[in-house]
């Protein structure tokens, strides 16, 4: 059979059909499964920065959903294309500029998303008429057709959320917050200076004496208002905000001379009693000092991403720093957990209760001190101890430090094997 050329489907106000057997095809398709698989390929490929952002993952989603159920009804030729009526891309793509990703990340996201979603679509009617013993040959216009409107469905609303995304982004590119937020960012990648008037614009004092909050949980509304209370409690007059993202917001606060250890310890007793999850940085004084803040808040969230369930809601950097230098060096480290653990650092159930019992033994001093701290009977400790001695291939009582630090290590870059 010989398929006429039609022209080009994509600009033409005439829109094809395909045929009602097509039709029903299109309404058995499994719109969650689909969904699925878009988002499994359109992060990665897209969004790849947003992917630990869970606000964003969940309004992408939305959209996908949203996308993928219009244009199944669009195909199966219930709705009109000029009656497709969608709120959740739209969301998106103003959430995409507040973000500060570029519009080609957006157009990337709906290539992806789409060429996926034509994948399954083609599949599911090559497939159904196989099922209905309809002839190969008959097929292939209807793939014709399918991929015209797909095409057609997807510049149709491309076009609508890019002028969302661009609309968006002119309205924050006029606001002083997104200039602040746009001069921070330039500051913490260390691009050049910022001019008299950009000192104004951020209306805060580079020369002071910082230290930085980090909220991983808590949106810009809701840390403004922790804020006021922070500023209260510590007495100080500059203060930044800086949304992060969508619910991650960093704070910093500022004073003309140095902190006091009470101070930081006052600080670090109103974020526990405010019930928020923060890291929290050392104090630094000047524009280095700013930009340090900020990279110690990043190995602080490192650790706890790491730690789990186990870490602190609070955490400062001071109670974390060996932890970060640990962290520093991911080889060295690793080889250095291997050389002192030996059989110990096994990812198994028997070698995660050894490591306890000697984190036990390593921090109350003795048999029956680890006994009482892990509720177990000395015997069974002195057991314990004496197969690590035999992993270890030495005496717990030599290289303690060394095994201290590995155990440590090990805790924070190892699975929970319980």
């Amino acid at each position: 059979m010989v398929v006429e050329p039609r022209g080009s489907r994509l600009y033409v106000d005439e829109l094809p059909t395909i045929p009602a057997w097509a039709q029903r095809l299109m309404l058995s398709l499994d719109v969650d499964a689909l969904v699925a698989e878009v988002m499994a390929g359109n992060m990665p490929a897209a969004y790849p920065d947003q992917l630990e952002n869970q606000p964003f993952v969940d309004q992408l989603t939305a959209s996908v959903q949203e996308n993928v159920g219009r244009l199944r009804t669009f195909l199966a030729g219930q709705i009109d294309l000029d009656h497709v009526v969608l709120t959740q891309p739209h969301a998106l793509a103003a959430m995409v500029a507040q973000l500060g990703i570029p519009a080609s990340a957006m157009n990337r996201s709906y290539r992806v998303g789409f060429g996926i979603m034509w994948d399954q679509l083609s599949a599911l009617v090559t497939r159904g008429a196989a099922e209905q013993g309809i002839d190969a040959q008959e097929v292939l216009p209807v793939l014709h057709e399918l991929t015209a409107l797909i095409l057609r469905y997807q510049h149709h609303v491309a076009s609508q959320v890019s002028e969302t995304h661009a609309r968006e982004e002119r309205a924050l590119s006029q606001s002083r917050d997104h200039l602040r937020y746009a001069l921070v960012r330039q500051l913490l990648r260390g691009e050049g200076t910022l001019s008299p008037a950009d000192v104004v614009s951020l209306g805060y004092d580079l020369a002071a004496h910082h230290v930085a909050v980090h909220l991983p949980d808590v949106p810009e509304g809701a840390a403004g208002r922790l804020l006021v209370g922070l500023r209260e409690r510590a007495s100080v007059r500059r203060t930044l905000l800086f949304p992060v993202s969508t619910g991650r917001t960093t704070l910093w606060l500022g004073r003309s001379r140095s902190w006091r250890d009470d101070e930081l310890a006052d600080l670090t007793a109103f974020l526990r009693s405010s019930g928020v999850t923060a890291s929290v940085s050392r104090a630094h004084a000047g524009l280095e000092g700013f930009r340090r803040t900020a990279e110690e808040l990043d190995s602080v969230e490192e650790v706890r991403r790491r730690r789990g369930d186990r870490a602190a809601p609070v955490t400062t950097f001071p109670e974390v720093a060996l932890d970060c230098l640990l962290l520093a060096d991911p080889v060295s480290s690793a080889a250095f957990v291997r050389d002192e653990l030996a059989g110990l650092a096994a990812p198994t159930a028997e070698a995660q209760r050894l490591r306890e019992t000697l984190e036990a033994w390593l921090d109350r001093g003795s048999h029956v001190g680890a006994a009482e701290a892990l509720s177990l009977h000395e015997h069974t400790v002195r057991n314990r101890l004496q197969r690590v001695e035999e992993l270890l291939g030495h005496d717990i009582r030599q290289r303690r430090t060394e095994v201290d630090v590995a155990l440590r290590l090990h805790r924070l870059t190892a699975p929970d094997t319980r």
